[in-house]
């Protein structure tokens, strides 16, 4: 079964081939059938030889996690594949197929995943100088005044990492919610340090990047995959700016 982008071209003329684009064939060479649950996504998405455009959707969410060509497959993802879905509707079964492989990935993949199970401090506490206080940076970029993380916080837990999934459920601005850690990740680890020489809109790019590879986990990061659009849609460099003249740094 032919995968990847020769296989979404097929599904979607508009999308554009590089010149010598690979094949990627489900049953030969490293795409085994025993590889991940490829024999199931034969039995399922087989289109004539092609997988189909939802099984495409299915093998390419199922490793949007990973920092491994991202910048290439967010886009191909978000780009190509999620708008020409539109009328196409995921079953509970697919839905569980995209788990076992999204599961599968993560253990033949392993990649750093990090513990939120920790104080501010300690999960800070990496090779990234920090010249400012973490919390501080959210108070000058939060959404609309007070940083939307502090909601995500129970009662005795405020200086710890971990935030709620029931609170996280019920909060309306989840998108501005990721905007914002992104906003201080984007000026603690690039901005900053580099005295706002570097691109305010690169530093949000790549900050957002983090987000949905190796610096969160779980249903944060799940939902800034599946929000990127949206969440990059949100960025401000007119606000990174003034923070950093308020910080005396451009």
């Amino acid at each position: 079964m032919l995968i990847g982008s020769r296989a979404l071209h097929e599904h979607v003329p508009t999308f554009s081939l590089r010149d010598g684009a690979d094949w990627d064939i489900i049953g030969v060479g490293e795409h085994s059938l025993e590889h991940l649950n490829n024999r199931e996504m034969v039995e399922r998405y087989d289109d004539d030889g092609t997988c189909s455009l939802k099984g495409l959707a299915i093998i390419k969410r199922s490793h949007l996690w990973r920092d491994w060509f991202w910048d290439k497959h967010i886009t191909m993802y978000h780009k190509h594949i999620v708008p020409n879905l539109e009328g196409i509707s995921f079953s509970h079964e697919d839905l569980e197929v995209l788990k076992r492989r999204t599961k599968l990935t993560h253990r033949t993949y392993p990649q750093r995943s990090p513990s939120l199970n920790m104080t501010t401090d300690e999960f800070f506490d990496d090779a990234v100088i920090k010249k400012y206080d973490h919390d501080y940076l959210h108070e000058l970029v939060a959404y609309p005044s007070r940083p939307l993380y502090e909601r995500l916080k129970t009662q005795g837990n405020e200086d710890n990492v971990w935030c709620e999934q029931n609170l996280w459920n019920l909060l309306e601005y989840k998108a501005e919610c990721v905007y914002e850690e992104a906003s201080v990740i984007a000026l603690e680890r690039f901005l900053i340090p580099s005295g706002f020489k570097h691109s305010p809109r690169l530093a949000y790019y790549k900050a957002v990047k983090k987000i949905c590879t190796t610096l969160t986990s779980g249903w944060f990061r799940d939902y800034a995959i599946d929000n990127f659009p949206a969440i990059m849609r949100l960025y401000d460099e007119n606000k990174l700016t003034t923070i950093g003249k308020k910080l005396g740094e451009i």
